[in-house]
Parts: structure tokens; C-alpha cells; sequence
């Protein structure tokens, strides 16, 4: 292989470094002094000032068209972002529906912490006209639903207890005319019987009895826009803390389950998941780097100035990170370990050459001169080269790597800086003995490695040339995975409840939304989107305005002249246990065990009876059996008789918490769009999108936010690593002036590019927001080796002609392990985006 001799410049260079060495080790206390005193000021201005925000939108620039959509609705309705979805369920409905009650008023009047609260399809308009909302053929089925069970509803208000239920269930058996489902009422019971007899609390739900709803089990959710207290590092602790707080206060657990999703709570989760991980990692990459420094170095004192160095750069690099951008974002929260790993390596190439320097019988200040001649020059041009690795984002629209390529570039110059400053002062103050003692030959195993893959280079190339086009066949098949919910702890309390959110197509939160000059056009709109395949609704303010509302509001009136006008009267459970336990008896006795249902409450009819009788207190069991039987039924006849109370609705009589979620302030009539897959899926999220912008391209919402984030990104990671492997390749061309050598320096890093890639693939590592930066960071790391080497054989080559032999071959064995180290602290994250970029 030819080798030119090293040109003018890269002397010219040496010589400048060596000197610099000269003047920053004259003095050294005061260097060092002055280098502490920088380091200490930046420490504190980033600990003061530096921020993080875990928005994956904001990690886009807002110049593409769909972001600017997005910003304007957001302003618009800023009721619909940044906020907290109180999602609440329960085995009992009625419960679920009281704790939704008890809480949003609760939080509504804390206007110091919440700016709205809002029950979507709740509040007493919808108590009130719930029943106009149904379809009517729902309404008139409803409707014989309760004049079936009116007998029996009739005789529970006048009598509610256990013997007039159980009564008239054996009276309905005898004349085989039940008036209601009797199956489900003896399931109901068998199951209380059971429970009790079991030591369980189990309650029967009379709003699936009577109204049959089937929306009863599902969950309900509150929507609370929480103020942020940017006193605190995490601005929505006091509001989040607050909600669950009251939650207990309230007694709503544990019959009833609280959890805290929607995008602040997930964001939330997620930075104290990012933060603990990265601050993790960051100490293991620490911890891991100081052990292979002293395998590498063998030197506490070198190892010493190592790390000291290290942790100066550091310091100064997460002030600048606070001055220039003020916020680290999900991707450049993890610098701290990205620069661990990186900014070693002048560290590890400077100390090795200097210790190779004074085992050979250099002074002190001549060994660090000498090394800062010797690697200086390389140690520039791969600061340069890796600064570019992460300079290649800054001109993209993903706004959050760019944060990352600006603090990662500019931390590489300042670690070199540091390094060239810092280490050479240290090493004066506390310099390596002359006479150290040396093992023997620590080279040797990668000499012995270069003659071997000299005497087999056809070999290495035949398995490379192999290897490069498995790769090629693999890397077609690379999957970018744009929704961020992925990059969350899938079994954090906020990611659960959004998943369980979005498989109800009536609950989802991604859905799309347009807006629209007038209420005919937005019917329009509505009508058109209606009619697409992947759409199961639309939405507008008319549809809150019901269809055949007199022939509905007739059917309500009849039902109220069915029931009676005492139905909400305060009706309390009592109990009474002889009478109880004879209507018991007498309803086991007309039980047809031939009946499936009739033959279980049979069953627990006989086992509880024979728990009751070795029950210390029968009465409180009988009294605890009321509350479990008819608890419910006196809130449900309150719910009957409001809903009883409905009246014709229009435009102009809708409440205004409702217009205002439908009605700009500008006054655009909005339009929402309901997918009809669950948008969980990544190929689902983008057909959705892409069929209704082919409609309405203005169409925005959460789903055009993450399949635009994730084109954005794919293009930002083309556009860097294209311009990355450019500037690489003609700044390599400047220094080396030979295109052997530069082709030589290339090929083996293209080839790593590719295996990584490929790698992804058999490991069902998906590209995503957080590790797409790996690929056009290896271009700047990577092709750092092979930078080294050749400037190696210039400036001091090794007499034999092996470079596998040299103190540099060792220093880039080290330095690829620290970073594999630092950058692998990462996988042990508990955030899946952040241990897919140490993977």
C-alpha cells in the first residue's frame, strides 16, 4: 500500500499543537485553574438553565406545511393539547360514573391548578337528553324494556329490600311471565351470592338491567388541561400529583380504578423514564469507560487525567447545550453518554502515544510535546470528521436530532480542545515515570492480527465482498416506526390506558379534525369523509342536534307516563331478615333446574344457605346482601327519572362547553373524523391519513403529526447521510491527497454502514425518532480509524510497515470498545427509544 509522506499542512499543524503544549504546560496550576473555572461556571448555568421537553412534535421544524396546520389548530382549540386524560373504570358502572362525577367537579374548582375540565358526552345536558340521542328503533327497544319491568320497578320503590325483589321473582316463575331477562338478573344474583359466601364485595349494576347499555363497562374519561408550574423541573408534577391526590381524598379507589394518560401524562412518564435511564447510563458508560481505561492504560495517574478531562468537557459542553438551546429534547438528552463515548477517544490516542513516548526514553515535557505533534493532527481531523457526523442534521426539518447534531458537533471541538489543554497540564502536574515498569509487548496479539490478515487478504476481501451483498439484500427491508407511543415503557399506567383508549373507536384520541367557513360546508365535508372506506364516523356541532326528535320526545313522554311521576324519589335499600330469607327460600323453590341460569342461582342458593348458617351475624350478612343487590337501584331511578326531563334541542340551545369544542373563535365550524382501525398500528395510521388528506388535505390531528414526523425524519436522515458521507469524503481527499487512500478509508466504513443496517434487520430493530442518528454518526466516528492509521504511517511510521503493531492500532481497539461500552449503557434503558439507540 503507498503511503505519501506527511504534507506541509499536517506539519504545520503538529508543530502549532506541540507549541501549544508548550505555552498551556509552562504554567499549569493556572491553566488548570482557569480550565476548573470554566468548566464550574458552564456546570452551573446548565444545571440553572437547561430544560427538557418531551413533545415529539416539537422535535419538527415547523416550516413543513403539515406542522404550520398543526400550530394554527393548535392555537385555535388549545383545548384539545396538552392535556391529561383521567380514564376511569370499574366493575360497576354506576360507580365509575359517580367517581367521573364527584371528581370533575372536584378539579373544576381548583382554577389555581386546572385551566378546564371537561366530561366528553357528560354534564347535565347529556343526563338530561341522553335518551334523544339514540337511534329510535334503540329508544322504542328501550322502551319495552321498562314497560316489561315496570311491575317489579313499581313494587321496589314502594318496598325496596330483598323479600319484595325475590317475591316477585317467584311470582313472575309461577306465572312464567318474568317482565324482565330473567337470565341475566340470576346470573347477576348467583354472582353476589357467590361473592359474599366467597368474602368478595360484588354489587349488581341496574343500569345494564334497565337500559341494556352496552357502553356501561366501558371506560370514562375526563379531560383535564392542567397549568404548568415552570418553578418545578417537571412543570405538570404539582398538577398530575394533584388529580390523584384528590382521587383519594375522594375515596374513589379502590372500587374504582384511576389511571393518568394523554399526552402530558405519557410525556411525563416518559422524561422521568428518559431522565432516570440516561442519567444511568451515563454513570455505567462513566463506571465502564474508567475500567477499560485502566485495561488499556495501566496507569492510575493516566487514567486519572483521563477522566478528569472528560468530565471538564463535559461540563463545558452541557453549558454551552444550556446557552445555545436552552432544552434538551427525547434524542439529545442522551449527549452526556454520546459524548462519553466519543470524547474519550483523544483522551485514549493522546495517552497511549505519550506513554508508548516515555517507556522509550522521552522527558516528560518532550513526550507530550512529541504526542501532541504525533496524534494532534489526527485528533483534529476526527473531531472535524465526527463533528460532521452530527453537523449533517442541523439543516434538516427534524428539529430534534438538529438540537442534538449542534450540541454533539460542537461538544466533539470542545472535547478536543479540552483534551489538547487539559491532559498535557495534567500529565505535567502528575507526569508518567520514565521508568515505569513495562509487561511485555501489549501490541503484540494486534501485530500478530495484521501479519495474519496481510498473508489472507484475499480471504478478508472474498467474506467482505459476501457479507456486502447479504447486507444489500437485507437492508431493503428496514422498517421506520413513526409512532412515538413505541418509544414509551409499553407497560407504564399512562401507555396502558391510551392503547386500551385506542382500540374503543368511540374513545380513540387520534382522530383528525378540519375546519370549515360555515356549518353547511362543514356537513358537507362530514358527508364526503363519511363515505371513506377507513372512516367510521364524522362528526360536527349539528349532529348534537338529534333526528326525529318529537317522534323520540313522544316515546320519552310515554315512558313517563308509564313509570309515574314519583320515580326519583329517594328510595333507600332496607333489609329485613326474616322476611328476606323466607322470599329466598320461596324463590329457590319455583326455580326450573332444566333453566341453565334458573340451575346456577339454584346452586348458590343452597351454598350460601349453608355458609349463613355458620355465619356469626346473620343479619349484617343480609344487610351487606341488600346493599350488594339494590345498591345501586336508587341512584339508577334518579338517572331514569332526569333522562324523563328531556326537551327539544337545537343549535342555539347547546350549551356552550359544547359549541366552544366545535366553534373557532374566528368562527370555523370544525369537523372530527373518527378512524375506523385502530391507530396503533403503523400501516392503519398511514392509510388513515393518506385517505382522508387525499379529501381534505387541511385535515390535521395527532395521526398527520406522527406520519409526518415520520417522513420528515426519513428524509432528514437521507439528507445527513448524504451530505455527511460528501463532506466526509472530499474533506478526507483535502488531507490525504491521494484517492488510494481515500477509497482505502471508505470501503470498510460503507461496509460497516451497511452490516448496521442489515444487523437492524435480522434483530428486529426498527428505525425510529431516537436511533436514526446512528448511521450518519458511524460515517463521522467511523471513518476516525482509518484518519488515524494513515496519518500514523505519515507521521511516525512503524519500521516493520505493520500498523497493527503501533500504540495507535491499540488506541483505536480502546477507543472502539469505550464507545461500544457507552453507547451499550444506553440498551439498558427502560425506554424503549433510548435503548433501540444503544442497541
Amino acid at each position: 500500500m503507498s503511503i505519501e509522506p506527511l504534507p506541509d499542512s499536517e506539519r504545520r499543524l503538529g508543530a502549532f499543537l506541540a507549541n501549544w503544549t508548550r505555552r498551556v504546560t509552562h504554567k499549569p496550576l493556572l491553566t488548570l485553574l482557569v480550565v476548573a473555572f470554566a468548566a464550574a461556571i458552564a456546570g452551573y448555568h446548565a444545571i440553572g438553565h437547561l430544560r427538557v421537553n418531551t413533545s415529539t412534535a416539537d422535535m419538527i421544524s415547523d416550516r413543513l406545511e403539515w406542522r404550520q396546520q398543526y400550530i394554527e389548530y393548535r392555537n385555535t382549540f388549545p383545548q384539545f393539547v396538552s392535556n391529561v386524560l383521567v380514564v376511569l373504570d370499574g366493575d360497576i358502572p354506576e360507580y365509575v360514573e359517580d367517581a367521573q362525577r364527584r371528581l370533575a367537579d372536584t378539579l373544576s374548582s381548583r382554577a389555581d391548578l386546572f385551566e378546564s375540565v371537561h366530561i366528553p358526552g357528560g354534564g347535565t345536558f347529556f343526563e338530561t337528553n341522553a335518551l334523544l340521542y339514540l337511534e329510535y328503533d334503540e329508544l322504542q327497544e328501550v322502551a319495552d324494556r321498562l314497560a316489561r319491568i315496570q311491575p317489579l320497578l313499581g313494587r321496589l320503590q314502594n318496598d325496596p329490600s330483598l323479600a319484595t325483589l325475590f317475591d316477585t321473582l317467584a311470582q313472575a316463575n309461577e306465572s312464567d311471565a318474568t317482565g324482565i331477562e330473567a337470565a341475566a338478573v340470576y346470573d347477576r344474583i348467583a354472582s353476589v351470592l357467590n361473592g359474599q359466601r366467597q368474602g368478595k364485595t360484588s354489587r349488581i349494576s341496574w343500569q345494564s338491567l334497565l337500559l341494556d347499555d352496552e357502553q356501561a363497562a366501558s371506560p370514562r374519561v375526563i379531560t383535564v388541561k392542567p397549568k404548568p408550574d415552570f418553578s418545578r423541573l417537571l412543570p405538570m408534577t404539582g398538577a398530575l400529583e394533584s388529580i390523584r391526590d384528590i382521587a383519594t381524598e375522594l375515596g374513589i379507589e379502590p372500587s374504582v380504578r384511576v389511571r393518568l394518560t394523554g399526552p402530558v401524562a405519557m410525556e411525563h412518564e416518559e422524561l422521568l423514564s428518559v431522565s432516570a435511564g440516561a442519567a444511568r447510563a451515563g454513570l455505567l458508560s462513566l463506571l465502564a469507560v474508567t475500567v477499560i481505561l485502566f485495561v488499556a492504560l495501566r496507569s492510575a495517574r493516566l487514567v486519572l487525567a483521563c477522566v478528569l478531562t472528560l468530565i471538564t468537557g463535559l461540563a463545558i459542553t452541557a453549558g454551552f447545550a444550556a446557552l445555545a438551546v436552552g432544552r434538551l429534547n427525547l434524542i439529545s438528552i442522551a449527549f452526556a453518554v454520546l459524548y462519553v463515548g466519543l470524547g474519550i477517544d483523544f483522551a485514549i490516542h493522546y495517552t497511549l502515544r505519550y506513554r508508548e513516548l516515555r517507556h522509550g526514553g522521552q522527558e516528560n515535557t518532550v513526550a507530550l510535546e512529541t504526542a501532541a505533534s504525533d496524534v494532534g493532527a489526527s485528533l483534529v481531523f476526527s473531531a472535524i470528521t465526527t463533528s460532521i457526523g452530527f453537523y449533517a442534521f442541523i439543516p434538516t426539518d427534524f428539529s430534534g436530532v438538529a438540537e442534538l447534531g449542534l450540541i454533539g458537533g460542537t461538544g466533539m471541538l470542545i472535547g478536543l480542545v479540552v483534551t489538547l489543554t487539559l491532559l498535557p497540564t495534567l500529565l505535567t502536574l502528575m507526569p508518567l515515570r520514565e521508568d515505569a515498569p513495562v509487561s511485555s509487548d501489549r501490541n503484540a496479539p494486534l501485530r500478530k492480527a495484521g501479519l495474519y490478515l496481510g498473508q489472507h487478504r484475499g480471504t478478508v476481501l472474498t467474506l467482505s465482498a459476501i457479507a456486502a451483498v447479504s447486507g444489500l439484500w437485507l437492508i431493503p427491508h428496514a422498517q421506520f416506526d413513526h409512532n412515538p407511543l413505541h418509544l414509551r415503557e409499553a407497560n407504564a399506567e399512562s401507555v396502558l390506558a391510551f392503547t386500551e383508549l385506542l382500540a374503543e373507536t368511540g374513545t380513540t384520541p387520534l382522530t383528525l379534525s378540519v375546519l370549515r367557513p360555515d356549518p353547511t360546508t362543514a356537513v358537507q365535508t362530514a358527508s364526503e369523509l363519511r363515505e371513506l372506506e377507513l372512516v367510521s364516523d364524522t362528526r360536527t356541532l349539528n349532529d348534537f342536534v338529534p333526528m326525529d326528535q318529537s317522534d323520540k320526545l313522544a316515546i320519552v313522554d310515554e315512558i313517563g307516563w308509564l313509570l309515574g311521576p314519583d320515580l326519583g324519589a329517594s328510595t333507600t335499600p332496607v333489609s329485613r331478615p326474616g322476611d328476606d330469607l323466607e322470599a329466598i327460600q320461596k324463590l329457590r323453590a319455583t326455580l326450573d333446574l332444566d333453566d341453565p341460569s334458573q340451575r346456577r342461582l339454584a346452586a348458590a342458593i343452597e351454598d350460601w344457605r349453608e355458609w349463613l348458617i355458620s355465619t356469626p351475624s346473620k343479619d349484617a350478612a343480609l344487610g351487606d346482601l341488600t346493599i350488594s343487590v339494590l345498591g345501586t337501584l336508587p341512584a339508577n331511578l334518579e338517572r331514569l327519572d332526569r333522562l324523563l326531563g328531556a326537551a327539544p334541542i337545537t343549535v342555539e340551545r347547546l350549551p356552550e362547553d359544547i359549541t366552544a369544542l366545535w366553534i373557532a373563535p374566528d368562527g370555523r365550524y370544525r369537523v372530527e373524523i373518527v378512524p375506523l382501525e385502530n391507530l396503533d398500528d403503523n400501516l392503519s395510521a398511514r392509510r388513515f391519513v393518506e385517505s382522508v388528506r387525499a379529501t381534505a388535505d387541511d385535515a390535521i390531528g395527532m395521526p398527520v403529526v406522527q406520519v409526518g414526523a415520520g417522513d420528515a425524519v426519513v428524509s432528514a436522515f437521507r439528507f445527513a447521510f448524504i451530505s455527511a458521507f460528501t463532506i466526509i469524503t472530499v474533506l478526507l481527499w483535502i488531507l490525504m491527497r491521494n484517492i488510494g487512500d481515500v477509497f482505502r478509508v471508505l470501503v470498510p466504513l460503507m461496509l460497516a454502514a451497511l452490516l448496521t443496517g442489515a444487523t437492524a434487520v435480522l434483530l428486529d430493530i426498527r428505525f425510529n425518532f431516537a436511533n436514526i442518528i446512528a448511521l450518519p454518526l458511524l460515517l463521522g466516528v467511523g471513518v476516525d480509524n482509518g484518519i488515524h492509521m494513515v496519518h500514523r504511517l505519515r507521521a511516525a511510521p512503524p519500521a516493520d510497515g505493520n500498523v497493527l503493531g503501533t500504540s495507535t492500532a491499540r488506541a483505536i481497539l480502546f477507543s472502539t470498545i469505550t464507545t461500544i461500552a457507552s453507547f451499550g449503557s444506553l440498551a439498558l434503558s427502560q425506554h424503549p427509544g433510548t435503548a433501540s439507540m444503544g442497541e
